[in-house]
């Protein structure tokens, strides 16, 4: 799973041609990585209860954003959500309130990977899957689309309307930010509902300058 974060966030600053080395991060998980989690708790049950520093190293929640800091030569501030099923739109909500704050582009990434018994009873992710942007104030931007966060209408996150992306969003709460990298490769205007942990969801409108 680190890997496939610390890919996503190469490939984003790289399509979106900014300095991986200053670009200050947002990273979200609704789980991390249960794998590793799963792998703990099984020793801890042992009586040695003996684990691998490695994967203990690896157990923590900001552990891709640790590795991308150091695959990018990068010593700006980073920052890790987790709010299970609305991890993406706490996540966006978090990337964006940076940007402006900072007058300056933000690196989200997020991913989880899926699960297996006894997580999935806790939240169900049958697919793997990563998602990385770069979001940047509207004076520095050079995508030509403009961002705006406004309370959601919907209780429903929205999904891609392709049918390849649609499947793998319903399968994954990352998927909700496909509907947005949609948008931007077919060149529309949308506006996607995401949830975070509030009394509303939060309603992302693109729009294409």
């Amino acid at each position: 799973m680190i890997n496939l974060a610390v890919q996503v966030a190469h490939e984003a600053c790289d399509r979106a041609a900014i300095d991986k080395r200053c670009v200050p991060s947002v990273f979200a998980s609704a789980m991390s990585d249960t794998a590793i989690t799963d792998y703990m708790c099984e020793k801890l049950a042992t009586p040695e209860k003996l684990l691998s520093p490695t994967k203990f190293h690896n157990s923590v929640h900001n552990a891709a954003s640790g590795y991308w800091s150091i695959s990018a030569a990068n010593r700006a501030p980073s920052t890790f959500v987790g709010a299970f099923e609305r991890t993406p739109g706490a996540a966006l909500l978090e990337a964006a309130s940076q940007a402006v704050a900072s007058d300056g582009p933000v690196l989200l990434v997020c991913y989880d990977i899926a699960v297996d018994a006894p997580f999935d009873s806790l939240i169900d992710v049958a697919e793997t899957l990563a998602v990385a942007v770069v979001l940047a104030p509207a004076e520095e931007s050079q995508a030509g689309w403009e961002f705006a966060c406004v309370p959601a209408a919907s209780q429903h996150t929205s999904l891609p309307q392709h049918p390849w992306l649609r499947e793998r969003a319903s399968a994954n709460p990352v998927g909700g930010l496909l509907a947005l990298v949609e948008a931007v490769i077919g060149g529309q205007d949308v506006a996607a509902d995401l949830h975070f942990p509030a009394s509303e969801g939060v309603c992302v409108r693109l729009r294409a300058e």
